[in-house]
């Protein structure tokens, strides 16, 4: 069954950061990965123009995507001026149409980055669009998992409900890849992204029984978290509404990303040792054997 990933961000190198490793893990698998960016982020040098930029930022995207094996796309809005309009969802929902993700990654949807709160709109509105019934050359397509990530402007209320283990040859893969992007360097805002993001792997590996790993919250599990008492990570990732627990259409579908998402303090809710990936199903004491 094909795996397509879509990540989809305000800026160039925002997804890079964020889903960077998970991306690089799934197309070691086998997976075919897109990167979006809705605009270039091309106002953020302290010395280039925003037309100087944008041609180095672009070029920083391409490289990147190339290295870690995944398709790149930048569409032709202006940072900072991102709109939040049916027009960009649709162009979104187009992609979706045409490269028929399974799982759509974005932005958390409370940022301090106004480009970012809107890029997380869009990517749910084009969510919407993209199995909506319309007068369109691309046939409906349905997204199954929709997660949102950890990104260290985005942070507000975040809770993750899954981790994603990383493993060495994707992360390595991952930082050959970003050490090429000025701003992941800390050239322009000085901010050492590189170092937080691996050090947030580790974090969230620690947690999650592996030694690094990435952290998302899935659409429902928020949703969830807004219309019932019961906790977002008490809901398995991709349930469908309606089955009972156990059903058989509760389980991962082959060709989505294996998750853990009942794992809290590196402890199941059972309080069993957690075990990040159905497809690993073994416990840290059994891999340490």
């Amino acid at each position: 069954m094909s795996r397509n990933v879509l990540a989809i961000g305000g800026h160039i190198g925002d997804m890079d950061l964020t889903s960077g490793p998970t991306l690089a893990k799934l197309v070691l698998e086998g997976a075919n990965a897109t990167i979006v960016a809705l605009t270039a982020g091309e106002r953020g040098h302290p010395r280039l123009s925003p037309a100087e930029y944008r041609l180095q930022k672009v070029a920083e995207g391409e490289a990147f995507a190339t290295a870690i094996g995944a398709d790149f796309m930048v569409l032709g809005h202006s940072e900072g001026f991102l709109p939040d309009s049916d027009e960009v969802a649709l162009e979104l929902a187009t992609i979706i149409r045409e490269k028929q993700p399974d799982t759509v990654i974005t932005h958390w949807r409370h940022s301090k980055q106004r480009d970012h709160e809107h890029a997380a709109r869009l990517a749910e509105r084009a969510r919407y669009l993209a199995d909506l019934p319309m007068d369109h050359e691309l046939p409906r397509h349905a997204v199954r998992t929709f997660l949102y990530g950890e990104n260290a402007e985005d942070l507000e209320s975040f809770e993750p409900s899954a981790y994603v283990p990383i493993p060495d040859e994707a992360f390595y893969r991952w930082v050959s890849a970003i050490r090429h992007q000025a701003f992941a360097r800390g050239e322009t805002d000085g901010f050492r992204h590189i170092d937080y993001y691996t050090a947030l792997m580790t974090l969230r590996g620690c947690l999650a029984g592996y030694p690094r790993a990435c952290a998302f919250t899935d659409h429902y599990a928020q949703n969830e978290s807004r219309y019932s008492c019961q906790p977002p990570n008490r809901r398995a990732l991709g349930r469908n509404s309606g089955s009972a627990p156990g059903d058989e259409k509760d389980r991962p579908r082959a060709g989505s990303i294996p998750f853990r998402n009942d794992c809290v303090g590196g402890r199941a809710r059972d309080g069993k040792t957690c075990a990040v990936s159905p497809v690993d199903s073994r416990r840290r004491s059994d891999r340490a054997e």
